[in-house]
C-alpha cells in the first residue's frame, strides 16, 4: 500500500557521552533504526521496531593521543578492519512499550511491538560506567534513522500534485504517482536513505511545503545531501526582470525560484541540495490561475533551475525549454519520472554483482550526474532513438569553481 500526504519526518541525532574519571572514556554515536509495520485498517495500531549495530573503533585516540574505547552504533553492517562488533551492550527501552536487549556476537539489537510514540533509549555495557541516553520517535509506517553516516544522509522531500484547486482542466493524471514512485526509490533499499517527507495533492499547498522544508531541512547537517523532487504544474512570468519561474502550489498559489531559494538557504543545512522538477500542464490551467496575461506555462523550469544553480545545488529537469513534459498511459507514469525511479530500481549484473542500472562505474552508489545520463539516454531510446527528440533533459550545476556532485544512492551489500 501506498502511504501519501505530510508524513512524519525522522529522528536525526548525534551524542557524544562525557568522560568520567578513573574509568575508560567513551564516546559513543548511535544510529537507531526504527523499522515499522505496515497496515492500512483503520484502527489498527501498526507497531515498530528500534534496531542497529553496534561496533568498536580499534582505532579511536583521545585529544591527547591515548587509545580510547569508541564505540559506534551504525544502521548497516560493515566489513571495515578498524571496527569490531561489540557484543554484550544493553539496549534499555522506555516509553509507551518498554523492553530491554542486548546486542548479539555481530552487534546486533532489535527492540521489536513497539507501539508508536516518543521513547527513551539508554546504552551501556558493562566494562564501562559511562551511558548513553537518546531520545527518539517511532512512527507508524516510518523507518526512524538517529545519528550519521560516512557519506552523510540523503534527505528527501518528494510532492506530485495531481488535483488543483478550481477548475477541474487543472488535474494531472500522473503527477501523484511519480511522487510516490521516486519516494520509493530514494529511501527503500537505500543506505544513503535518512529521513523522508511526502505530500501530495491537498498536504501540498503553499504553507504546507514550506513547513516540508523547515522540518526536512532542520535535520541536516554539511555532510548530508537534500532533495527535492516536484511533480505538478509550473508557470512563469516573463513581464519582469529578470524572468521569474513558479511551481504552483495545490491551492494555486505560486512559489517562485527567488522564494524557494530563499527557504532553501534559510532551513537546509544540507552542503548538497538536488532538485528534480518535472513539469505538466493543461490547457485549463492559466485561465483559472488568472495572474494576468504576461504569466505562461511553464514546461522545461529553464528559468527556475539558472535561478538556483547556486554553489552546492544541482537541478535536473524534465525537459528543455518550450518542451513538454510527456506521460505514458501504459506506464501509468509520467515518461522522465519513470525512468528516473527506473535508474535506482532495476538491477545489472557484472562481474557477479549486482548494481543499479544508473551507477556507471559500478562503484555501488548512484550520483546525480549518472542518473541524469542514464534517464537521458533511456528517454532518447524510448522517442525513436534519432534526434530531434521531443523531450530533452536538462541539468545544471553551480557556477564554474563551486561546481559539485552528490551521491543519491548506495546499493545494500
Amino acid at each position: 500500500m501506498h502511504r501519501t500526504g505530510l508524513e512524519a519526518p525522522v529522528s536525526v541525532e548525534r551524542i557524544v557521552v562525557p568522560t568520567r574519571v578513573g574509568v575508560n572514556r567513551l564516546v559513543v554515536m548511535i544510529l537507531l533504526v526504527g523499522l515499522l509495520g505496515a497496515g492500512c485498517a483503520p484502527g489498527v495500531l501498526v507497531f515498530g521496531s528500534i534496531s542497529g549495530w553496534a561496533y568498536k573503533d580499534s582505532q579511536a585516540l583521545s585529544l591527547d593521543g591515548e587509545a580510547v574505547e569508541k564505540i559506534v552504533i551504525m544502521a548497516e553492517q560493515t566489513k571495515s578492519a578498524t571496527y569490531s562488533p561489540l557484543q554484550g551492550a544493553t539496549v534499555l527501552v522506555q516509553g509507551p512499550t518498554s523492553t530491554q536487549v542486548t546486542t548479539n556476537s555481530s552487534g546486533y539489537f532489535s527492540a521489536t511491538s513497539l507501539r508508536p510514540g516518543s521513547y527513551k533509549v539508554t546504552v551501556y555495557h558493562p566494562q564501562y560506567v559511562d551511558w548513553l541516553e537518546v531520545h527518539c520517535t517511532v512512527f507508524p509506517g516510518l523507518d526512524t534513522y538517529v545519528g550519521t553516516r560516512v557519506l552523510g544522509s540523503l534527505h528527501i522531500l518528494t510532492i506530485g500534485i495531481n488535483e488543483y484547486e478550481g477548475d477541474p482542466s487543472n488535474r494531472l493524471r500522473f503527477a501523484v504517482a511519480d511522487a510516490i514512485a521516486a519516494r520509493d526509490s530514494l529511501y527503500y533499499g537505500n543506505f544513503l536513505a535518512g529521513q523522508y517527507v511526502q505530500l501530495t495533492d491537498t498536504q501540498a499547498k503553499k504553507l504546507d511545503i514550506i513547513k516540508a522544508i523547515q522540518v526536512v531541512g532542520s535535520r541536516t547537517n554539511a555532510n548530508d545531501t537534500f532533495i527535492m523532487f516536484y511533480s505538478g504544474h509550473g508557470a512563469q512570468d516573463g513581464s519582469i526582470s529578470p524572468a521569474h519561474e513558479y511551481i504552483i502550489a495545490q491551492d494555486l498559489e505560486r512559489i517562485s525560484d527567488e522564494e524557494l531559494s530563499t527557504w532553501i538557504s534559510l532551513y537546509v543545512n544540507a552542503g548538497r541540495r538536488i532538485f528534480v522538477f518535472d513539469s505538466c500542464y493543461s490547457g485549463g490551467m492559466f485561465q483559472s490561475l488568472d495572474f494576468g496575461k504576461n504569466l505562461k506555462r511553464s514546461t522545461g523550469f529553464e528559468v527556475m533551475a539558472k535561478n538556483l544553480s547556486q554553489a552546492g545545488n544541482i537541478v535536473i529537469t524534465a525537459s528543455a525549454k518550450n518542451e513538454v513534459s510527456w506521460e505514458d498511459g501504459a506506464l501509468g507514469r509520467g515518461v522522465f519520472s519513470y525512468y528516473f525511479t527506473q535508474g535506482f530500481d532495476q538491477r545489472i549484473v557484472s562481474g557477479g554483482k549486482q548494481y543499479c542500472v544508473a551507477d556507471a562505474d559500478r562503484n555501488d552508489l548512484v550520483d546525480a550526474t549518472e542518473i541524469y545520463n542514464y534517464v537521458r539516454d533511456q528517454m532518447r531510446a524510448y522517442f525513436g532513438g534519432l534526434p530531434p527528440y521531443p523531450q530533452n533533459p536538462q541539468i545544471y550545476y553551480g557556477p564554474p569553481g563551486s561546481q559539485m556532485n552528490a551521491y543519491l544512492y548506495r546499493i545494500p551489500r
